[in-house]
């Protein structure tokens, strides 16, 4: 396939902004605008950068320092969704002692993306939970199980908008799925849920998860 020079060119640009800017949130939506170029022109991140390794390499990243003794539901849920949509794989690792951690696995631009997208909507999720609990009084764990249900799924819509809208494909490298299956990873134990069904709860959650997947790219960088 020919690549276009000015893609090239226009991806590097903002590729530099990505990784010289002290902005956190600027940062970060230019990750996000690299990220949906390589996925709209069929790139990868080693065919962008001018460094002249001219090969791919498969990386892990652990997007946040937090251990757990038991990964919480949601953590896992919104891991899945996030490397879903960033051609990543997210596994839980467990350390000597039995804590275990979240990593993401793919190539470099991928997990990097991802590692940030998943910082920023798990922000944005606690921060939106609160809200909803003190408005409304809730102390019900199933309740707020309902809320982070339907905050999950309104994420996962406005994901699946967003590839359909841009065209982007989201199938992991060749490289990735090899490295993956070569890791011989046992699939872990679905997690019981305690839930009310309040439509309320769900229907709230559903609309700030939209809302966290709903982050737009700066018009400069269009």
């Amino acid at each position: 396939m020919k690549i276009d020079p000015a893609v090239i060119d226009k991806i590097r640009k903002i590729l530099a902004l990505a990784e010289n800017n002290s902005s956190l949130e600027e940062a970060e939506t230019a990750a996000l605008f690299v990220q949906r170029l390589l996925l709209q022109h069929g790139l990868s991140l080693a065919e962008v950068r001018d460094d002249g390794n001219g090969g791919k390499t498969v990386e892990e990243a652990r997007p946040e320092q937090v251990e757990y003794r038991h990964v919480p539901w949601w953590v896992k849920s919104l891991a899945s969704i996030i490397s879903r949509n960033f051609r990543c794989e997210a596994i839980i690792r467990t350390h000597p002692g039995g804590n275990r951690s979240l990593f993401f696995i793919g190539l470099a631009q991928d997990v990097e993306v991802a590692s940030l997208t998943y910082n920023r909507i798990k922000t944005a999720y606690n921060a939106s939970l609160r809200r909803f609990i003190q408005e409304n009084r809730v102390m019900d764990t199933a309740e707020k199980n309902d809320y982070t249900e339907g905050f999950l799924s309104g994420l996962r819509r406005k994901f699946t908008e967003q590839v359909e809208e841009y065209a982007l494909v989201l199938a992991q490298d060749p490289l990735v799925r090899e490295h993956i299956q070569s890791m011989g990873l046992r699939k872990g134990r679905k997690s019981a849920i305690t839930r009310t069904f309040s439509r309320r709860a769900w229907e709230t959650g559903h609309k700030d998860g939209r809302a966290a997947g709903g982050r737009d790219n700066p018009k400069q960088m269009t």
